[in-house]
């Protein structure tokens, strides 16, 4: 549970600086990182299968849904500064 939470969090926070092409080394060095987690604790293959899986969706979905609300977000922001200047009365 909390490989996934982190994993949301890495993801957004990857959406909020970079672009999409930072996903492929970032689930490269996690899968990595939670193999080895996996094997040093002594998990079986299955284990070790899900939660990579489990790393991977929750990096892209923490990404999506960053990007999805800065997309949102930021044309409305820049509408209501646009429309605040055009109804201003100083001229």
């Amino acid at each position: 549970m909390l490989l996934a939470i982190s994993s949301l969090f890495v993801g957004a926070l990857l959406a909020l600086r970079f672009r999409v092409m930072i996903l492929l080394p970032a689930i490269t060095v996690g899968t990595i990182l939670v193999i080895m987690n996996g094997v040093f604790h002594g998990k079986d293959l299955l284990w070790i299968a899900v939660a990579v899986t489990s790393f991977i969706v929750c990096v892209q979905v923490g990404y999506l849904s960053a990007a999805f609300i800065r997309v949102v977000t930021v044309p409305a922001r820049g509408a209501r500064v646009i429309a605040g200047k055009l109804t201003s009365t100083r001229d």
